[in-house]
Formats: structure tokens, sequence, C-alpha cells
């Protein structure tokens, strides 16, 4: 992908068209940031003005653009130049590949546990209102030992108190709850679910759990809401296509979104107090 490249127009700056051409070479908007030692936010404005200027909706769009109408050589070659024996060679390696990765899966989510979502650690999320702990333990419920993560707290300013699933995209509401990045391995699990399922005691509060993905110009994320009862327990469950709702601007279909999914994270829709705890958090395909 490194090959491909933007031809010059005047409708990008400078800093535009370097950008541009870092994330047609691979580069995430982090990783961006980082090289050209900028903030995150900049990079995230020009990658927006970047899609507006050349017609497309996000970076798929952009990829579609400049590997059709840009280098060539990304391109398949023509009929008439292919080697029959070649293809044949090619398709005999391809299927043999494939045997390859079907039996590595199949092994691979033989493996126990293999479907849970593994967090080494989980981080508070909390604003000037609130004093949120996150701690993780082990206790035993239902005669089993869990690895349980407990978000607590209290929301010190609940007068007028309006807090809703959007409260983290800047419009004002207060917000506590907790995230955490998944390791690699859970990460591209992650990014190929069906479905997804937790544990939950609650504490009468409402949460809503969304996974954050790389695409962050107007907050690609899914979203799913859930109500509490406290002291009970519950499964929360969502399948990606019926119970998901996607948040954002850029019309991108449901293999895209996934393919860049970031984080895990619970937030609190009520003003609290907080006491929830979840565990066994798991995908399904």
């Amino acid at each position: 992908m490194e090959n491909i490249k933007t031809e010059k127009t005047n409708e990008l700056t400078p800093s535009e068209q370097k950008i541009c051409d870092m994330l047609l070479g691979g580069n995430t908007p982090k990783e961006i940031a980082f090289s050209l030692n900028i903030a995150y936010n900049t990079v995230k404005t020009h990658q927006k003005n970047i899609y507006r200027k050349l017609g497309v909706n996000n970076f798929h769009g952009l990829l579609v653009k400049f590997k059709t109408d840009g280098d060539t050589s990304v391109r398949e070659p023509s009929v008439k130049n292919k080697n029959p024996r070649l293809i044949i060679k090619i398709l005999i390696s391809a299927a043999a590949l494939a045997v390859i990765i079907t039996v590595s899966v199949l092994l691979l989510f033989q493996w126990k546990e293999k479907n849970t979502v593994n967090v080494r650690t989980w981080y508070a999320i909390s604003d000037e209102n609130s004093t949120i702990r996150v701690s993780r333990t082990n206790e035993k419920i239902d005669g089993k030992t869990r690895d349980c993560v407990t978000i607590s707290g209290v929301l010190y300013d609940d007068k007028n108190c309006v807090m809703t699933p959007l409260g983290y995209d800047g419009w004002g509401a207060p917000f506590a709850g907790a995230y955490g990045t998944p390791d690699d391995t859970t990460l591209q699990n992650l990014r190929t679910m069906k479905s997804f399922s937790m544990k939950v005691m609650g504490d009468g509060n409402e949460y809503f759990f969304r996974l954050p993905t790389m695409e962050t110009i107007e907050g690609d994320h899914w979203l799913y809401v859930f109500p509490t009862v406290k002291d009970e327990i519950i499964t929360v469950s969502a399948a990606v296509l019926d119970d998901f709702n996607r948040l954002g601007w850029s019309g991108n279909d449901v293999e895209f979104i996934q393919n860049n999914i970031m984080f895990f994270q619970i937030q609190a829709v009520n003003p609290g107090p907080y006491k929830l705890k979840f565990w066994d958090i798991k995908l399904h395909r």
C-alpha cells in the first residue's frame, strides 16, 4: 500500500498532502501525529478536510479512489499477460494455504477461553464532576472464582444533571466509567465478531458499552445501552447487525468499522452512585 500516492493538487495544502500520502502509506492518525510531532486532533481535522476536498467519505473511499485512479502498480495485470501455468500454481498454493488457515483457526478456537476478551488493565473515566475508581479482583460468584472488574464512585454535582450516551462527544454531559485495550490477539478476534456477551452484577443504574474505532473524526463506534437492577446478575448480549447502533458521519459499512476497533469502554448513563461489577466478556461468531 505504500506505493499508492495522491496526485498533487491545488485542493490540498502541503500539510494535508503529506498527511494524505501517509494515510495511504498505511499510517494511522496516531502514528502520523507522533511522526509529525503535531496534536492528534490536528491530524483528525486535516483528515476530515482531505476527505471533503477529495470527494470521499472515509479512508476506504480514499483508498478505492487512488487505487483505481492513481498508482497503476497495484492493479492486476491484464488477462493477455497472464501465464495459465502460473495461475494454476497460484490457485493450488492458495487452496493449500486456505486449508492450513482453516485448520489453524479451528485449533485456535478449540483452545479454552480463546473467545474471552482479555484486557490487561482497566482505566477509570471521569471528569471534574465525578470520582471514579476501577478495581479488578477474583471473587466467588455462583460457586466459581471470577475475574471481576468493578466500577465504583460518585458524581459530585448531580443537580440538573443530564447524562446521555452521547455525553462523551463533548456535549457537556458529565461522564463516568472505565475503558481498556484488549491484547493484540483479542483485538483481532474482536474485529471479526458476530455477537458479544458479558455477565453483569447491577447497581440500579443504566450503562452503555461502546467499541471506539480508529476512524474517530466524528465519533465512529458501536454503542449499546443496557439497564441494571441492584445486586441482580444479568447477561448482557448483543448481535452486531441487530442490536448495535453505529454513530458517525462517514457511512462506512459494518466490515470497515469493525476492522478499526481500538478498545472497549463502559460508561454510565445515570448520575450514580456507582458500583457495577462485570466479568466473563466473550465474543461469539
